[in-house]
Parts: structure tokens; sequence; C-alpha cells
């Protein structure tokens, strides 16, 4: 049975095709295809969440333009759900908000570049709908199963760099700020996938995806994104701490022993590649914490994050209600720089997210903001005795805390790859609702 089998009457129905030969079947397939289809798809684009890079980017465009025809062919009904269309409006009112600001306060052939850049935020607006043909029962297994081969592949990929000689490894994401934090979502997603047997390819790919990805988010360096690694595994971790127990009282004694083994070299192992680089990253921000606190003038990354934290404070304090636009970002902050010490360079964010979209936006872009990170949890937690609740609260807990902790000191948002996880994982959270019974089991 397809997702829109179980749409209210209110959400529009099933479209019916019409009636007619070969080239009518290839314009209207039926749902239950379409639905087999957005669970392959659910499987890969998962998969590629830590690999593919802006090819994810590129990909996300042409499924969400295609999902656009569909919807003029009305092969399925523009339909949110109850609970999907407040994660859908916070995303359009983000990307309004900000637009809107942009286009009022810079020259639009300025502003158009930044407005383009954050259309993703419009892609839900066709993606739901497209999604919720597949049956919501399906959707998270199918999210699980693509983390676990995500995060399995994503492993060998950064090991092989590492051994390369890079001393902070990005894989295909171009720098290791959106590898950590689209490796964070992998790892917990993945961790979400474990199943009823211990030795099932299902449990043991689970785990080697969340081991993965984790092994990844400590090699990018990033010292923002280590406090949310615990955090992610421990929300999945406590999701499935009945399935858990379950899995550790089946096994023998002996099976016991072997997987204590197993586990310990496979941490020794983890814990000899990955010391040296994450020691050199404590040791480097000890020093330059030290210069920071002795006043020191030596330029160093977290002196001129704090010089620049200062001045967007202060900028956002000149500006309170609209700020600058994001195409005035940098000269709303310059003039509360100290002279000299950003002479030559600028930064498209401000390596904190709430600073970035105060500045851009002001009260306005903040409250935007605060829309489109709280609607997913809150929409989960309303939500959450309906089928699937559990899972669904899992995924956007561990979607916030991965991005939202490493978005305080470096990058979130406003960059292509983190707009497209982002986009895909809230869109994906709004299609997982059931729209039959409100009541169910977890």
């Amino acid at each position: 049975m397809s997702g829109l089998d179980e749409v209210e009457a209110k959400d529009g129905g099933r479209i019916a095709a019409p009636a007619g030969g070969a080239g009518y079947a290839l314009l209207y397939p039926p749902l239950e295809d379409i639905a087999r289809r957005n669970r392959v798809a659910f499987v890969l684009l998962f998969a590629m969440v830590p690999l593919a890079g802006s090819a994810l980017s590129v990909t996300m465009i042409l499924l969400a333009s295609w999902a656009l025809i569909s919807l003029v062919l009305r092969r399925f009904p523009l339909s949110f759900g109850r609970y999907g269309g407040p994660i859908v409006l916070s995303s359009l009112a983000f990307f309004a908000v900000l637009s809107a600001i942009d286009l009022a306060l810079n020259p639009a052939r300025d502003a158009v570049w930044n407005v383009l850049a954050l259309l993703p935020y419009v892609m839900p607006l066709f993606l739901v709908p497209r999604m919720r043909v597949t049956a919501p029962a399906d959707i998270m297994p199918a999210v699980f199963l693509g983390a676990g081969i995500g995060g399995t592949l994503l492993g060998p990929v950064v090991l092989a760099e590492l051994l390369s000689g890079a001393p902070r490894v990005q894989a295909l994401s171009g720098n290791p700020g959106p590898l950590s934090i689209v490796a964070l979502l992998t790892a917990g997603l993945a961790l979400l996938g474990i199943g009823e047997r211990a030795l099932s390819p299902r449990t043991l790919l689970a785990v080697a995806g969340a081991a993965g990805a984790s092994f990844a988010v400590v090699l990018t360096g990033m010292r923002g994104a280590w406090p949310a690694l615990p955090l992610v595994l421990l929300v999945a971790a406590y999701r499935r701490r009945r399935v858990l127990v379950s899995l550790l009282g089946g096994l023998s004694s002996r099976r016991r022993i072997a997987l204590a083994l197993g586990l310990a070299a496979l941490l020794a192992a983890v814990v000899t590649l990955a010391l040296p680089p994450v020691f050199g990253r404590i040791a480097l921000f000890r020093s330059e914490f030290e210069l920071l606190m002795a006043d020191n003038q030596v330029s160093t990354s977290l002196s001129l994050r704090w010089t620049m934290y200062e001045a967007s404070i202060r900028a956002f304090l000149a500006a309170p209600l609209l700020g600058y636009g994001m195409s005035g970002l940098w000269t709303g902050v310059a003039p509360f720089l100290e002279p000299g010490v950003f002479t030559g360079f600028s930064f498209s964010h401000l390596h904190n997210i709430v600073l970035t979209v105060a500045v851009a936006g002001g009260l306005a872009g903040l409250l935007a903001l605060f829309a489109l990170l709280c609607a997913p949890l809150v929409v989960a937690l309303y939500g959450r005795r309906r089928p699937g609740g559990a899972d669904r609260l899992a995924f956007a807990l561990i979607l916030l805390i991965a991005f939202v902790l490493p978005g305080l000191s470096n990058i979130m948002l406003f960059h292509d790859i983190l707009d497209t996880v982002f986009v895909l994982s809230i869109a994906t959270l709004a299609a997982a609702f059931p729209a039959g019974a409100r009541t169910g089991t977890p």
C-alpha cells in the first residue's frame, strides 16, 4: 500500500491517471511504482550524504525538478499532511525572509546570487508530496540502511586519505567542516539501523556505518564537531536500547568474549591512527587559547574568531531588525573590526550560525532560523505517539545535534552540501508521518 492510500480526503486523495494508451501509462505510472522507486532513492541519497559532495546537490536539484513536473502532471496531490506542513512552511519562510531582506537592502545584481543559493529551501514544497507516496513505515528503514552503507564506505575513504598524508580529512566535501557535519548525521542514523539479530547483515552494516562515520568525524579535526559525536551516538543507542540489551543478552559467553576482543582491537587501531592528529588539534587549541588570554597580538584561528564574534554582535546591535542581507554580511561587519586584522580577505559566514543570521537578517532572520530548526523537533515531539514516532524523534534530535553544535563555532548552513543535506533530511522527516490513525506504538 502506498503512503497516499492513507491520505485523508481533505489532502486531495489519490490522483487517478487519465485513461489512455502507452503514452498515458508513461506519463502516469502507478503510485506503487513511484513508491518503490522512492524507497530506492532514500537508500541511495542517504548513502550519498557523506560521500558524494556537491554531486548530491546536483542530484537533489534534478529530483526536485522532476517532482515539480510530476505535480504539474497531477501524478500525486500537493499534500504535506498535518505534521509535514509546518516543516515545509518553516523552510519556505527561511528562504523568503532572507531573500526578501537581501533584495531590499542590497543591489539586485549582488543579492540574486544569494537568493539562488537559498533555493534548496524551496525544494520541500515539491519533494514532500512525492516522498509521501511511499508508505511512512518504509521511509525510515530505507534512510537507516542508506546511512549504514554511506558510513561503511566512508571509513576506508578517510583512512586512505589519512594514510596519504592529509593532516585533516575532507573526502569529496572539499573542506573538513562540511564533512564533519554530514558524518555526524550519518553516524547517528546508521546506528538506528541495528536489527534484532546480533550477526545479521543489517546489524553489522549499522555498526560498521556508525564506526566509519565516527572515524571520519574525528579525523576531520573539527573540534566543534567532536562534542556532538557522543551525543548523536547516545541518542541512537537510547532509541535502540531494548534491541541492544536483547542482542547482548542473547549472546553466549564465548561470543561476548569474542565481541569484546574484536571491539578492543578495533578501538586500538582507531586510537593508533586518530590520536596523533587529535592531540595535535588539541595542542593547537590550547596554544591559541593561552595566547588569547594573554592578550597577545598574534593572529590565530581562535583570536580571529573572537574578533569576528565581537564585531558581529556590534554589527547586529547597529541594525537589529533586518540586518544587512546576505550580500552585505561582510560589509556590515567590517566597520566594527579592528583595523588591519582582516585586511585583504573576507568570510562568507561568521563561524557561528546565530551571528551569521543575526547580521544577515536581524531579528526577522533569527525568527526564521529558529522556526527552521525547531519545526522538525517540535513536530516529531508532537507526533511521537503515532506509529514510528520514536524513530522520527531520534532522527530529528540527531539532525539538530549534528548541525547546531558544530554550527556554533564553524559553518552550518549557507553551503551547497550542508543546505542540501539539511533540506533532504527535513523533507524526509516531513514525509515520514502517517496520515491515518492518530495513535500507535512508537
